[in-house]
């Protein structure tokens, strides 16, 4: 595959591309005099020779050039929704500290104390990172509970949930008491849901006396950013969201033999189909598509190197095969309109990241919602699926599970030699 001299002045662009440095935590809207790489003003068919080919045959990395290695992880260290989160943390961290990569984008880290044991665990491999520590200013407010409505819940609670620790309530409640749970009122579930991870009597007692919030894990939104390479243009996208804060993370990643990378980390709206969407946008899955538009634009106004990088769970997929089922799959395309490519599905196309047969998952489909998008890519790229790999937690009793309710996708982009 070749592309002359356009290839050239990619590759110089890429080894030289120049951003502002400094922490800027808002959205920053590019200049209009400003000369951004341009990925649709390629040549005729070269955006799509790069992006749309069969990306099995790829040579090894070593006979082409630089590359650049980007994994993204949904830790599910949800504490209430996740079980066993804080038992998990220790192995989480090692797990990654041992992973070949320039970048990680890690989600669900909702709580500070597990983003400080994770960076320390892996700042020898990883000594940058990032993370945004939004918060929820909604509590103080009347009453979102009255008692008459939170009163079978509660004794359905203890009568199934007893001897089930606060960490893995939620999903004992969900599984047992459901018919109780969507019979109370939105308001009353949002401030049910921002007490995850405490005893059921905190919870109530928030609930009923005023001291609950709109979000969950006090309004942190999860995600941490981890980088091998020093990062400049720090920056942060706040979306509309319901239940759980959702942002993107931007940041400029100075990769020594590839230049600038522009790399975007985000976790969007999850279709929680055992809890009625409360929000103001129709459905978890209208308040998702929302998201990519708002992600998709941003991309375009502070991009600034040929290679760009958005990683995440987005939550949505396509169909593919083995079982591998979609996810509005309307809203993953609005990613392939954007430009961008998806090397992962386009090679694995049969593998799941959401697995059905995961203990911590516990049946249902199987879908691949975790992504590594990329634009600005040449024809080598590859892709794996990564911290799959089974743990035993320390009793007593032991419990043998994963390392998280996902699994991760890295994806390498390399840069042919001219």
């Amino acid at each position: 595959m070749r592309h002359g001299g356009w290839l050239v002045l990619a590759l110089l662009w890429a080894a030289c591309g120049s951003s502002s440095g400094g922490d800027d935590l808002g959205a920053r809207d590019v200049p209009s005099d400003t000369e951004v790489p341009s990925l649709t003003d390629l040549p005729a068919g070269a955006e799509e020779s790069m992006d749309a080919q069969d990306l099995g045959e790829a040579p090894d990395h070593q006979e082409i050039g630089p590359d650049f290695t980007v994994v993204t992880y949904n830790t599910g260290l949800a504490v209430g929704y996740v079980d066993w989160a804080p038992q998990r943390v220790p192995f989480i961290g090692e797990a990654i500290r041992s992973l070949e990569a320039d970048v990680v984008c890690l989600q669900e880290v909702w709580a500070d104390m597990d983003g400080d044991a994770i960076i320390q665990a892996t700042s020898t491999v990883f000594p940058h990172s990032f993370r945004m520590l939004t918060s929820d200013e909604s509590g103080g407010e009347a009453a979102a509970c009255t008692s008459q409505e939170l009163d079978p819940l509660a004794a359905c609670t203890r009568d199934h949930c007893s001897d089930v620790p606060p960490e893995n309530l939620a999903n004992c409640v969900l599984g047992n008491c459901g018919d109780q749970f969507n019979a109370i009122s939105s308001t009353c579930q949002t401030c049910l849901v921002s007490q995850l991870g405490n005893t059921l009597d905190d919870m109530v007692a928030a609930c009923s006396g005023g001291a609950g919030g709109q979000y969950a894990y006090g309004g942190r939104n999860g995600l941490l950013l981890l980088s091998r390479h020093p990062l400049t243009n720090q920056e942060t996208l706040v979306f509309e969201s319901y239940l759980n804060r959702r942002v993107a993370l931007h940041v400029v990643v100075q990769d020594p033999s590839l230049g600038a990378v522009d790399v975007y980390c985000t976790h969007l709206t999850a279709d929680l189909s055992d809890v009625p969407y409360g929000g103001t946008k129709g459905s978890w899955g209208a308040e998702q598509g929302l998201q990519v538009d708002a992600l998709t634009q941003w991309v375009e106004q502070t991009r600034s190197a040929v290679v760009v990088v958005v990683a995440g769970d987005m939550n949505c997929g396509p169909e593919g095969t083995n079982g591998v089922t979609a996810e509005h799959g309307e809203n993953y395309q609005k990613f392939l309109a954007a430009g961008f490519s998806d090397p992962y599905f386009t090679q694995h196309g049969d593998t799941c990241s959401w697995c059905a047969d995961n203990p911590l998952v516990g049946g249902g489909s199987s879908s691949n919602i975790d992504h590594v998008f990329v634009r600005g890519s040449w024809p080598f790229s590859t892709s794996s699926r990564v911290l799959d790999q089974p743990v035993t937690l320390p009793g007593p009793p032991e419990v043998e599970t994963r390392l998280s309710d996902h699994y991760g996708v890295s994806v390498t982009v390399v840069v042919p030699l001219i």
